[in-house]
């Protein structure tokens, strides 16, 4: 599930904000997106319910519900939802850079 809500409140292509929040569902046993690097985006993360492993470079750690942090531009980055009967729900909101590019890594 992925709903971009910032057209929802009212942005448009002629009138876009400064930002886009999305409300993304992770099903059991899936990724939200392949292991990839934003050249200009900053993404912050809300959990909203589950839990999930974040992938970050070489990293990972744990996340659940109240957990935020931010993916800064040329970070490798992917989220897993470990659960079996869980979706993991969060909200990503990033700042809107059209020069951004999406490079996927090959893991």
């Amino acid at each position: 599930m992925r709903r971009f809500l910032s057209q929802a409140l009212g942005a448009t292509e002629e009138n876009p904000f400064p930002f886009d929040i999305e409300h993304v569902g992770v099903p059991p046993g899936h990724h939200n997106w392949y292991q990839h690097t934003h050249t200009h985006w900053t993404e912050f993360y809300i959990i909203i319910s589950g839990r999930g492993t974040v992938y970050r470079n070489e990293l990972s750690f744990e996340v659940g519900p109240g957990d935020c942090f931010v993916q800064p531009p040329g970070t490798s980055h992917r989220m897993f939802n470990p659960s079996e009967t869980e979706d993991l729900v969060y909200f990503i909101v990033t700042n809107e850079d059209e020069r951004d590019s999406v490079t996927r890594q090959k893991k």
